[in-house]
């Protein structure tokens, strides 16, 4: 009895904290809108999720605990949805849960990774997941949350992408690995062992699909500078590089996206910045300047051209998240969590 009163409470909660003016959108649960993960302070515990309803124009923060009365632990690094459930990967904490998209009620966690980075979700009974201190990556079934084995690579994983039966996988961090950190590996999905690799620019950090079916790969070059950071577009077929596009030296650039049509990337270096598949320069003016701000993720609207955009600046406190118009005019913004980074659409 006591476990019927508790979901039935948290059910109310969640419906009445996002959906109070909302009423017609009961069917979609806690309604249309996007997921912001909060990474939260190192070692302080104190990862959050949040969630923007777009018809209210209202973000509900804390929305796990809120929920499920338990914090959601150490660093979130970064999240994913499938079949209408959300994987919270939490990095420090060392695992991951899985919960409901539309009440957000617990349902299971996975532990006893070292650290792991990213999921990507491959099939019902398959998943990767990404560490940053392992030399490789897991495989674990998303429907049972059941651990099936290591894959060793030689190389610690960080951003993954499926292509066909193929997984490109970045090797993006240098920590505690005597291999160079300059490779997108390829794995095939259905034996789960590396086919082949690309050699790229050091520190390859995040990748997206044009409406070419051609890779891109955006590289910072390295935490210390070691190499020019570069903007890759790879052919997934030959694997090989087809165009580079050079950074300025002290360039640090991150969060590589597209936009719905396939057409048009943007990515942070410090501003915003976009260009096109077909550019053979990279911008010289920002789309969007940072100012104060410190943009720490980009995510773009699956629907509509809005944009939106965390705001890491806050790393002890609350920060915030902004919309944006695709020609760069400001919409609002909202307080989210404590470093607010992955944004996950609802729809």
């Amino acid at each position: 009895m006591k476990k019927i009163n508790y979901l039935l409470f948290a059910i109310v909660v969640i419906f009445s904290a996002c959906s109070k003016d909302n009423d017609n959108n009961q069917n979609q649960g806690i309604g249309k809108g996007f997921f912001v993960l909060n990474e939260g302070t190192f070692t302080y515990a104190n990862a959050s999720l949040s969630f923007f309803n777009e018809d209210s124009l209202k973000i509900t923060n804390n929305l796990f605990f809120r929920v499920n009365n338990v914090p959601l632990g150490d660093v979130a690094n970064s999240m994913t949805h499938w079949n209408n459930k959300l994987y919270l990967v939490v990095n420090n904490s060392g695992y991951i849960y899985k919960v409901d998209e539309k009440t957000i009620l617990y349902e299971s966690q996975l532990a006893g990774m070292h650290s792991p980075r990213e999921i990507l979700i491959i099939s019902d009974t398959k998943a990767y997941v990404s560490d940053l201190y392992e030399m490789g990556f897991h495989v674990i079934n998303p429907s049972t949350m059941e651990y099936i084995r290591f894959v060793r690579t030689g190389k610690s994983t960080e951003n993954m992408l499926l292509l066909g039966d193929e997984v490109f996988i970045t090797n993006w961090s240098q920590y505690e690995q005597q291999m160079p950190n300059n490779t997108v590996q390829i794995v095939d999905s259905k034996t789960d062992q590396v086919i082949d690799s690309v050699i790229v620019t050091k520190e390859p950090n995040s990748m997206v699909v044009d409406a070419n079916g051609k890779l891109w790969v955006l590289c910072s070059g390295g935490w210390e500078g070691e190499e020019t950071p570069a903007l890759i577009q790879i052919d997934p077929q030959t694997r090989t590089i087809i165009k580079k596009l050079d950074f300025d030296a002290l360039s640090y650039p991150s969060r590589l996206s597209i936009n719905k049509q396939g057409d048009r990337l943007y990515y942070i270096n410090s501003d915003v910045f976009t260009l096109t598949v077909e550019d053979s320069h990279l911008p010289e003016e920002p789309l969007i300047e940072a100012g104060k701000h410190y943009f720490y993720n980009i995510a773009l609207h699956p629907q509509t051209a809005t944009l939106v955009l965390a705001d890491g600046s806050g790393f002890a406190e609350k920060s915030y998240v902004f919309r944006y118009h695709d020609d760069g005019r400001l919409i609002d913004s909202v307080q989210a969590g404590i470093m607010p980074n992955k944004i996950v659409f609802n729809y």
